[in-house]
């Protein structure tokens, strides 16, 4: 599904470089659960940001699908990183002027999907992380584990073959953070490919593999 070669993502400060990543290589096989773990600062966001198609790298190649993406023009990626990769993020970007209903809609609507289709979907998407109830609600109204279930049912709205969590667990508690690991869980189970980064080694248990990293490179 996946294969990183040889790639480096560099960042300058006037004449110094620093390497967010280093001539790393990587393969992905499709429903895999992959998390990549390590400090802050060790690559591992920068590496999930450039596999979601959000930021550039300086050298090397990644294939998605067996295409090497610099043959893929912009509107082309656009449109790849809509349709095929959900995003779930530490701090949930939810639209807070938005209920829970509508955050769900908010993808399919880039997408094209009527309205109608949309609030059916939307219906069906809620109910799946058992959050009926609150479909009406607003974030603030919200626990965080509450709205971590909304944006991970954003997040597959669009039926994604890969799912990228940076950090889904990062403001919850422990015992949520679990829920939300078995529901993650549940997903790759239906065929889902899940890459994640986390500080956290206590959740390497729910990969099928893990990564660490340091210093922009895989030390195991």
């Amino acid at each position: 599904m996946i294969e990183i070669k040889n790639l480096s993502k560099i960042y300058k400060n006037g004449k110094h470089k620093f390497y967010a990543l280093n001539n790393i290589s990587l393969n992905i096989k499709s429903g895999e659960f992959l998390m990549i773990t390590g400090r802050s600062g060790c690559g591992k966001s920068s590496l999930l940001n450039i596999i979601g198609l959000i930021d550039d790298f300086d050298s090397g190649d990644y294939f998605l699908y067996g295409q090497n993406i610099k043959q893929i023009n912009k509107k082309q990626l656009a449109k790849t990183r809509l349709n095929q990769i959900g995003y779930i993020y530490q701090s949930f970007n939810l639209i807070n002027e938005l209920n829970c209903l509508d955050n769900i809609q908010l993808i399919q609507g880039y997408a094209g999907i009527s309205k109608l289709e949309r609030q059916k979907n939307a219906k069906s998407l809620i109910s799946r992380v058992g959050l009926s109830k609150k479909a009406n609600s607003y974030p603030s109204e919200l626990s965080g584990g509450e709205q971590q279930r909304i944006a991970i049912a954003r997040a597959i709205s669009n039926n994604p073959k890969i799912i990228l969590a940076d950090e889904p667990t990062g403001n919850l508690d422990y015992n949520t953070g679990l829920e939300i690991m078995s529901l993650l869980k549940e997903l790759n189970k239906q065929g889902i490919t899940i890459i994640m980064v986390t500080h956290d080694r206590d959740l390497l248990s729910y990969s099928s593999r893990f990564l660490v990293m340091q210093d922009g490179i895989f030390i195991n």
